[in-house]
């Protein structure tokens, strides 16, 4: 009795390790000392503070409150919440995306007129601009991930999150239910969960259950 109760305690540990690990996912290189505002905060705030009548809704300057569970089926194995855990900037910018050449160049078509039609979209060619709303860490980067929002219609946007590392990309619906609460949720792919723990020794049964996270994000620039 005195062995399976260990064996027990030690798998529990084993998950409660994988929902922390886990929370790396949104906390790349974001800060430790949770009293400790970065300079990028400072100098976004100033920005945001300047720019305020120009804003969208999801402009600003985010803390992030998270709940994690892992489920095996429906039942419950763990849980953990964490409050303020990580900060996070977003701010609009605009991606470049090329037209279609007009002077389309045929296989059919002679040497000449090939050469002739592709100097001609070169020098005529044009963009259109898509807006998106880039996520920031609280230093002001992304180095290690690539996470933005794209504006739908009544208070949703299309959040897209990669891992450089990964081949996954993360990719749910947040909602704003006013302008200083954002709310999403999504199961988390499994290689996101081996990742984190690639140097960690788990049984490969425990990756086959499912990780579900509830996320909030609360405006501290308003």
């Amino acid at each position: 009795m005195r062995n399976v109760n260990y064996l027990f305690f030690c798998k529990k540990n084993v998950l409660e390790q994988i929902l922390l690990s886990c929370f790396l996912f949104f906390t790349l290189n974001a800060q430790t000392h949770k009293s400790f505002v970065s300079k990028s905060v400072l100098d976004y705030n100033k920005y945001f503070e300047r720019n305020r009548s120009n804003l969208d809704p999801i402009e600003g300057i985010w803390e992030e409150y998270a709940v994690g569970t892992l489920y095996d089926d429906t039942k419950v194995l763990s849980r953990l919440e964490e409050r303020k855990r990580a900060t996070w900037i977003v701010i609009k910018k605009n991606k470049r995306i090329l037209l279609p050449n007009k002077n389309i160049i045929n296989h059919n078509d002679s040497f000449y007129i090939k050469i002739k039609k592709h100097f001609l979209n070169i020098a005529y060619r044009k963009y259109s601009y898509e807006e998106y709303f880039k996520v920031l860490n609280s230093n002001g980067s992304t180095i290690g991930f690539n996470a933005y929002f794209i504006k739908k219609k009544n208070g949703l946007y299309d959040f897209y999150c990669k891992i450089e590392e990964l081949d996954d990309q993360l990719i749910t619906q947040a909602r704003m239910s006013n302008q200083n609460n954002l709310s999403m949720q999504y199961n988390a792919p499994v290689n996101f969960i081996s990742f984190f723990n690639q140097e960690m020794n788990y049984d490969d049964g425990l990756f086959n259950k499912e990780l579900f996270w509830q996320i909030e994000w609360k405006k501290s620039f308003k």
